[in-house]
């Protein structure tokens, strides 16, 4: 009798809170969109914004192809979802600089919770070095317009006998940097679910009037880019590739301010990379989290309700099978005890 008393009382306690969890509403629903809600930018001086007006007054007050992009799509999400952006970029920052960062967990908390990053690295791996060639073993004045220094007299000798001896020093800097995006890659990927996004960089000297120096530094230039091209489609580390290299071709004294002998993008530059980047941020989908609409929660609602009362029906016939057979069942017991 107690045991079967126990399996009653335990019976209709299921069924209480089945009903419960049957009537919970699950308000929320999963969106795609063409942007990520969270980005976070890494890597050096060109995506913090160098030497664009307002610059020296913080990263966030300059109109770099960061800002640009997180304002559009801001504005796209807005009313949709929370969004946030963070640069995490630093002045001077080479790939040996950034990897260390990586591994010291120092942007661990933005990679998890970012849905894209963004990259910009290598120009430090190697133009601040030929950017050192041009002043120093060419003796650019730093002070003259890039114009007058054209119309200075080269020594096409030493200009040869200087690329020469610079070689080796560049293709050290370049196998370092190899090996470092391979391992930047994967250690990003270990930490975030985000889509992973590397730029490829530009040539500021490409209408430079030296041809053995302009040819020189394409084809250093085109090397670091091609390792960019080589391990995005690694197991451990797939990225997709901004190429920034290509919408810059042909145009260094257009979009950069090499004519202030500066190597950065100006504003039109940062224009071309924030379209370049958006383009490339658009063949990925994101997802955020938002309430249903009043349709979507009315018609979730009436197919829940339709689901909960059959469920319910369905345990109420249960139950009342089971009361019937328990009452039966005590009768039963009842007149034994009175034949004995």
């Amino acid at each position: 009798m107690r045991k079967m008393l126990s399996f009653f009382f335990t019976f209709i306690l299921i069924l209480t809170i089945f009903s419960s969890n049957a009537m919970a509403k699950t308000d929320y629903e999963e969106i795609k969109t063409d942007t990520p809600p969270n980005i976070l930018f890494l890597g050096d001086s060109i995506a913090t914004g160098y030497g664009l007006e307002g610059y020296n007054n913080g990263k966030e007050n300059c109109t770099s192809y960061a800002n640009i992009l997180a304002d559009e799509y801001a504005k796209e999400l807005t009313g949709k979802c929370e969004t946030s952006m963070k640069n995490s970029a630093i002045d001077g920052q080479t790939s040996s600089e950034l990897l260390k960062g990586l591994n010291d967990g120092i942007y661990d908390l933005d990679l998890k919770n970012a849905d894209a990053v963004i990259i910009s690295i290598g120009g430090n791996d190697l133009l601040t070095v030929l950017w050192d060639f041009i002043a120093n073993d060419l003796h650019i004045n730093f002070n003259d317009s890039y114009a007058d220094n054209q119309q200075s007299n080269f020594d096409i000798t030493q200009i040869i006998k200087s690329v020469t001896s610079l070689g080796s020093r560049i293709d050290d800097n370049l196998s370092e940097f190899n090996s470092n995006l391979a391992q930047i890659a994967k250690c990003i990927k270990e930490k975030t679910n985000g889509t992973l996004i590397i730029q490829t960089l530009y040539n500021p000297f490409d209408q430079f009037d030296q041809e053995q120096v302009k040819e020189f530094i394409a084809g250093k230039i085109k090397t670091l880019n091609s390792y960019i091209e080589l391990h995005k489609n690694d197991s451990d580390s797939q990225y997709i590739v901004a190429d920034v290299y290509s919408q810059f071709y042909g145009k260094g004294n257009e979009l950069t301010r090499i004519n202030l002998m500066d190597i950065h993008p100006n504003q039109q530059g940062h224009d071309v990379i924030a379209q370049c980047v958006d383009k490339t941020i658009r063949t990925e989908r994101y997802t955020y989290l938002a309430e249903k609409t009043k349709e979507a929660v009315q018609s979730s609602s009436i197919s829940q309700k339709n689901s909960e009362k059959s469920t319910i029906i369905c345990f109420i016939g249960i139950g009342i099978v089971v009361i019937i057979v328990f009452v039966i069942t005590i009768i039963k017991i009842k007149n034994a005890k009175k034949e004995i």
